[in-house]
């Protein structure tokens, strides 16, 4: 097992900088370590691409950055990836977790897992094994395949990084979420109001996991558990396409991570659509890495790009009101509840996506 403390301090010693990171459940010892004691070496990033994007510009700087990732994020940053690091022979540093269905992952990990290190070949990146042990010499020999203008990617699994304890008491969120309403409180007022009419989408992590734990029933719902951030236009599609009231649900996180979603549902002609935002501002099921929502004014970012009507709010009252309204008129809706972080996740939806899709679609066609 690595020391989380002492592999960052080895990378600083030697000139690596910034951390850039999207956040991994594997990963939470060293993304926590770094938001709490490398703050100024840390930039939270919200997805791949726009990690790599960052990491070749501030090279061009001069630094020498690290990207921090899962290996199914790989597909979000292939273009700028081939466009600007491989055609400019400039190497980058990954850290990458190998999530896969033999450490007890879902299924969507399976592909990814079984091809990461055929992918990363493929696109010329040497990898390198440090689950067990990282140390000078595993600096020394990024440092000679950067030389020859090779980028590097350093593979982990689960529990490859030890908990560092935090020279910072606080936590890494800004404000005190005690008063907000729970997923629990809102996914259970949805309940009481639910009926055959009614389809979700439900994004993943707590989001599917919580959902399902309340209605106790997964009919006429869409659990997307993997493809971060693109839950919203799933439901979309099949919005255009039925006269069927459609809500998707997903976290702060999914959308920050794919926010140009808005403006592609903003400019789709929809009067069936409900989009809500569980905004508790972290990444609640890899660890409670912060992300930047509350820097963030999705409501007027959905208002601007053609929502019909926006609401923000901070009560389980309001969020009734708003969305009794959006439940009983025609029109495209856009919800942020703020919510706390008390999240009780329960298990994953005891479905497979293909026995899911096949449920949704054969509803939906009667």
């Amino acid at each position: 097992m690595i020391n989380t403390d002492d592999f960052i301090k080895c990378l600083k010693m030697n000139n690596f900088s910034p951390f850039i990171g999207v956040p991994c459940s594997y990963l939470k010892p060293l993304i926590s370590c770094l938001e709490l004691n490398y703050s100024k070496d840390y930039i939270n990033a919200v997805n791949e691409g726009n990690a790599v994007s960052y990491a070749f510009g501030s090279a061009l700087a001069g630094k020498k950055p690290i990207i921090l990732m899962q290996n199914s994020g790989i597909g979000n940053f292939i273009n700028p990836y081939v466009t600007y690091i491989k055609l400019s022979k400039i190497p980058l540093l990954f850290i990458i977790s190998i999530r896969n269905n033999d450490s007890g992952d879902t299924e969507q990990h399976d592909y990814m897992g079984a091809n990461t290190k055929k992918i990363l070949d493929d696109l010329g990146i040497e990898n390198l094994d440090i689950t067990d042990s990282f140390d000078l010499t595993t600096i020394h020999t990024i440092e000679k395949l950067q030389s020859q203008n090779k980028s590097v990617a350093l593979l982990l699994k689960n529990k490859s990084f030890n908990f560092s304890k935090s020279k910072n008491k606080s936590g890494p969120h800004d404000f005190n979420r005690n008063f907000l309403p729970s997923y629990k409180e809102v996914f259970n007022f949805i309940k009481t109001t639910r009926n055959k009419s009614v389809y979700f989408c439900l994004g993943l992590g707590y989001i599917s996991r919580s959902f399902y734990q309340e209605l106790n029933d997964p009919s006429h719902c869409l659990f997307v558990v993997g493809a971060m951030g693109h839950t919203s236009n799933i439901a979309a599609g099949i919005a255009s396409y039925t006269n069927k009231k459609i809500v998707a649900i997903e976290g702060d996180g999914s959308l920050l991570m794919h926010l140009e979603n808005l403006a592609f549902i903003g400019n789709q002609n929809l009067s069936n659509f409900i989009h809500i935002i569980m905004d508790n501002g972290c990444y609640n099921s890899t660890g409670g890495q912060k992300t930047i929502s509350k820097d963030v004014d999705l409501c007027s970012i959905a208002n601007n790009c053609g929502y019909d009507k926006t609401y923000n709010v901070k009560s389980l009252n309001d969020f009734s009101i708003a969305y009794k309204y959006c439940l009983n008129n025609k029109g495209k809706y856009f919800i942020r509840v703020h919510t706390s972080k008390d999240i009780i996740p329960g298990k994953r939806p005891v479905i497979t996506v293909s026995e899911n899709t096949l449920s949704i679609k054969k509803i939906l066609e009667e």
